[in-house]
């Protein structure tokens, strides 16, 4: 026996046909811009400060430039580099450290998703320590 979902739309019972999905309409978006949105963020609450109503969503949005997706291991920022951006780990967790004087390094920090990296910079405009992605991941840009 032919099971009726298998039956062109013609030959099927009246009931069935008007079950048929409709055919799905594609909706333009702009999808790098989706993807940058801080509105649109599931860690948000994470790295935003609380209470923001939306225009002020709105404005962050406009302000975090892109997202750097790094490797593990991966350099975000050296000890001494001049500021370029702050950042805000979307995913993945990154360590900072600085240089210890018999050729080690000292960690100074762990950081995991809604945490921000840069601060340290804000100063004299160069960073106090290294960032190192501790595993695949990525942040969001924002300019100081």
């Amino acid at each position: 026996m032919v099971k009726p979902d298998y039956l062109p739309l013609n030959t099927r019972p009246t009931w069935m046909v008007s079950m048929a999905t409709p055919p799905l309409h594609a909706v333009p978006f702009d999808l790098k811009r989706l993807r940058g949105a801080c509105s649109s963020c599931g860690v948000r609450e994470l790295c935003l400060p609380a209470g923001l109503d939306l225009r002020s969503i709105n404005t962050v949005d406009r302000l975090v430039d892109q997202r750097r997706v790094l490797a593990r291991g991966e350099v975000l920022f050296r000890n001494g580099a001049a500021l370029q951006s702050l950042y805000a780990v979307h995913t993945g967790f990154m360590k900072t450290s600085v240089p210890h004087p018999d050729g080690g390094e000292q960690v100074t920090g762990f950081h995991m998703p809604g945490d921000l990296l840069g601060l340290d910079a804000l100063g004299d405009g160069r960073h106090l320590c290294d960032a190192v992605a501790l595993e695949s991941g990525d942040v969001c840009e924002i300019p100081p």
